[in-house]
């Protein structure tokens, strides 16, 4: 019995050793899963499938993309952290991992994963229907005031990017709205709006470019402090009275745990990725940002958001 107690006592220390040096220095040696937290069709998936095209040949391995969407990413943010931290299972972060924690629908956030990249900076837009009565904002939250409760919004659901801004910016106006979440990302709003099933919605550039070229939504506010360049007929929050201080941003997350080594590798590849025109261009015509931030500075931008999220929820 004390033979088969020292057996496995050995055997708990050796699963639970570090990856070694030859380990870090092989990584990697084997295809590498990408898990995308949201539906097909999302700017979290466009700009991830992008990326991890770019990323493979400066990591050295094929990258393997996974769409596991549900809860506004809380789904697939649990797939990650309770993956082994071998660096062979990482995945999209966004804001709403620090959202989630806010609003009490996940029990863990960013400091709960490694965050070695941010890469993407996605401010939102508010659209209507193309057929909609409202062409500017002024118009929809007048109409908002004297019919309250009465007007739809499609988002997030709570916990996300989306919602919180949505909420924020129904106290910023003093107006009362009903919403209607969608849980798999930022590209099914678009679509209740260009349907005429909602009066607005909220959603990322890149979601709704498929809706703006098809010409079935009209984008009336861009939710950030200054214009796009790719959009320069659409006023900014800022122009319109509003403060802006939810954003969508995007980096690579890992399960705690994962060695430093492997995480410098990561953070190489999709750093050099990033960098790379054919992701610098997408960006570009998709009307959102690049945004780096390394792993010394990426927890602070996930912090920024989780306050902005706090406050948004009303909470100290």
């Amino acid at each position: 019995m004390k033979n088969l107690s020292v057996v496995a006592l050995m055997s708990a220390m050796f699963l639970a050793a570090p990856a070694s040096a030859e380990d870090v220095s092989a990584y990697p040696s084997k295809p590498i899963q990408f898990i995308l937290p949201f539906d097909p069709g999302t700017a979290s998936d466009q700009i991830g499938r992008v990326l991890s095209r770019l990323a493979e040949k400066h990591l050295g391995a094929a990258i393997q993309v996974v769409n596991k969407p549900g809860s506004g990413g809380g789904m697939g943010f649990t797939y990650i952290k309770n993956a082994k931290p071998d660096g062979y299972t990482i995945g999209m972060g966004t804001a709403n991992l620090a959202g989630h924690k806010v609003y009490g629908s996940l029990d863990f956030n960013h400091h709960d994963l490694e965050t070695p990249i941010v890469v993407h900076f996605d401010p939102s837009l508010m659209s209507v229907s193309a057929t909609s009565d409202f062409k500017i904002l002024k118009e929809f939250v007048d109409a908002a005031k004297e019919r309250p409760g009465e007007l739809t919004i499609a988002t997030g659901v709570p916990g996300t990017t989306l919602y919180a801004l949505t909420v924020d910016f129904m106290a910023q106006a003093g107006i009362e709205c009903k919403l209607v979440p969608c849980s798999g990302g930022d590209a099914q709003p678009p679509i209740l709006a260009g349907g005429g099933h909602v009066d607005a919605c909220f959603s990322s550039p890149i979601a709704s470019r498929a809706q703006i070229e098809a010409g079935n939504i009209r984008p009336i506010v861009y939710c950030n402090t200054n214009r796009h360049k790719g959009m320069p007929d659409i006023p900014s929050f800022a122009e319109e009275g509003y403060k802006a201080t939810i954003f969508g941003m995007r980096g690579v997350i890992t399960p705690k745990g994962v060695p430093a080594g492997i995480l410098q590798k990561i953070h190489d590849a999709f750093k050099a990725a990033m960098d790379e025109p054919a992701y610098r261009d997408f960006v570009d015509k998709s009307s959102s940002l690049v945004m780096y931030a390394g792993m010394d500075d990426a927890k602070s931008i996930y912090e920024q958001q989780q306050a902005a999220f706090a406050a948004a929820a009303g909470m100290k």
